[in-house]
């Protein structure tokens, strides 16, 4: 492509998307924190859980309830 052709396509998505959003440069990175996934039988964390790995078939099983006190 020509740089005829480069300047056309930039022009071009330009008008389409605008600018980059880049944000300011120096600014710290955040963290992103993961949601945490709640199983919907127990209610406890998936982290919890055992993971059962048979040939066939993987399924989570649930962990036992804590005594409240």
């Amino acid at each position: 492509m020509s740089n005829k052709g480069v300047r056309w396509y930039d022009r071009l998505a330009l008008s389409f998307m605008g600018p980059p959003q880049v944000g300011d440069l120096s600014a710290p990175v955040r963290e992103i924190e993961q949601p945490v996934r709640l199983c919907p039988t127990c209610g406890i964390s998936y982290d919890a859980h055992e993971v059962v790995r048979d040939p066939r078939l993987t399924w989570t099983r649930c962990p036992e309830p804590q005594p409240a006190g």
